[in-house]
């Protein structure tokens, strides 16, 4: 493996690694439920609603929770994240 593609597997990996804690963070803030006028929980929605919306699309599509209460994105774009950091974690 060439410098270039270790150094761009190695931040791929630890950029993942933070966007694991926000999802972990906002999944804990979500339980407290300080008010959305949090700046904190802000910035969190921003940096982890775009990986749960897509997961939800997908997941409505293959009719996966569509019809009952618990809504399965967070859990996947989790689980989603997961999987890319053991293949990152492969390859270095």
């Amino acid at each position: 493996m060439t410098s270039l593609a270790f150094f761009t597997t190695f931040v791929a990996y630890h950029l993942i690694n933070l966007l694991q804690y926000a999802m972990l963070a906002r999944a804990i803030l979500s339980w407290i439920m300080p008010g959305e006028d949090n700046g904190l929980i802000r910035v969190l929605y921003a940096v982890t609603e775009p990986l749960v919306a897509f997961v939800r699309k997908i997941l409505y599509r293959l009719n996966i929770g569509a019809e009952g209460p618990i809504d399965f994105s967070f859990l996947g774009a989790v689980l989603l994240l997961t999987v890319a950091q053991y293949i990152l974690h492969a390859l270095l």
